[in-house]
């Protein structure tokens, strides 16, 4: 019976696999990253430099700022918010009333992707990404191209890396979606131990503000693309698209536990407001029949409800804690910083 379970259980994708992998290197997985992108842009270099492609000691923008860099980057990204998808809901357990294997069945799902629909994804998006690069080159700089050895690299690049960019997007939306859904499993509101739930929060939050730091390297990368116009265009897309996706990715998966925040804060509020108006006119019906023997005790039950209705006002309806909210709300005027200094540079010191 044991064995049979075990064969219905979710497979993880090949893509959890290759992370779980990574994990086991002895450096870090960023660091191991980094290296790879380091080690990949180093040989292109090398064959440009070999074949007379580039002189040697000059290197590319284009080849250090454009695929290359955002392949690597969203591979380490996706393992980073894989990391921070499962951490959120060990610490999100305490909020849910489930017994260990509806838990692990959700922590499955929040975190690990189908292995099957990756598997057909990946075969899907590398061949289209190929395609589309080979239809429309021009995206590109022509140094991806310019030796068959070089050509061949970028060519493993893209088929390999396309599938984590993709997913990663992908995982990441679909993170979002399950957020609310985890939220929508709790069934009781502690209002005075908010603490588990803010560690969701945490997780849309970096969400956010990982498209922000897209949108702060695209602004420092814009020349590197193929042409002027590319990069020109990228750079709106990402101005827009970026901002707006930043801030729904941190609200909307919150909106509903915020709304039931109220709700069950209203609900606190008007129990306590009601022993409140109980105890008031219980004290002053004392007062008229002269019963103040224990008019103290009464006067500490009423100070101690309105202490208590004090507490309740003073608590968020939002899932987050200040730190949270401080960190994202600066994460979101740095690349509108950067933006308005580069259009200063641009207009008044580059003619």
């Amino acid at each position: 019976m044991p064995d049979k379970k075990q064969r219905l259980s979710p497979a993880p994708s090949w893509m959890d696999r290759y992370f779980d992998w990574v994990e086991k290197l002895p450096i870090p997985p960023l660091a191991f990253y980094f290296v790879l992108y380091l080690f990949v842009v180093g040989l292109h270099h090398v064959l440009l430099w070999s074949a007379g492609a580039l002189p040697w000691g000059e290197f590319s923008q284009g080849i250090l700022f454009t695929v290359y860099m955002w392949a690597f980057l969203q591979m380490a990204a996706f393992h980073y918010f894989r990391d921070l998808a499962d951490q959120a809901i060990l610490r999100f357990k305490p909020a849910l009333k489930v017994n260990l294997k509806e838990f692990e069945d959700i922590r499955f799902s929040f975190v690990h992707l189908d292995a099957r629909k990756t598997l057909f994804a990946t075969v899907f998006v590398s061949l289209f990404t190929v395609l589309s690069v080979y239809v429309f080159p021009t995206i590109l700089t022509p140094l991806f191209f310019a030796t068959l050895a070089a050509r061949l690299l970028a060519w493993v690049v893209l088929f390999f890396g396309s599938p984590f960019a993709f997913a990663f997007f992908y995982f990441v939306f679909r993170s979002l979606v399950w957020v609310n859904r985890i939220f929508d499993k709790v069934k009781h509101i502690n209002l005075f131990n908010l603490g588990p739930l803010y560690f969701l929060s945490q997780f849309t939050s970096r969400v956010g503000m990982l498209f922000l730091l897209y949108l702060v390297l695209n602004f420092l990368t814009t020349n590197a693309w193929g042409s002027e116009q590319s990069g020109e265009a990228i750079t709106l897309f990402y101005l827009v698209a970026n901002t707006l996706i930043a801030l729904l990715a941190f609200l909307v998966p919150l909106w509903e536990i915020h709304l039931r925040l109220g709700a069950e804060k209203e609900r606190v509020s008007e129990e306590n407001n009601q022993r409140l108006d109980a105890a008031f006119w219980q004290l002053q019906r004392r007062m008229d029949k002269g019963k103040l023997d224990d008019i103290a005790q009464f006067r500490n039950g009423i100070s101690a409800l309105m202490d208590f209705r004090t507490e309740i006002r003073k608590i968020s309806t939002w899932p987050w804690d200040t730190g949270t909210l401080r960190t994202f709300l600066t994460a979101l005027l740095v690349p509108m910083t950067v933006w308005i200094v580069q259009q200063v540079l641009l207009r008044t010191v580059v003619k």
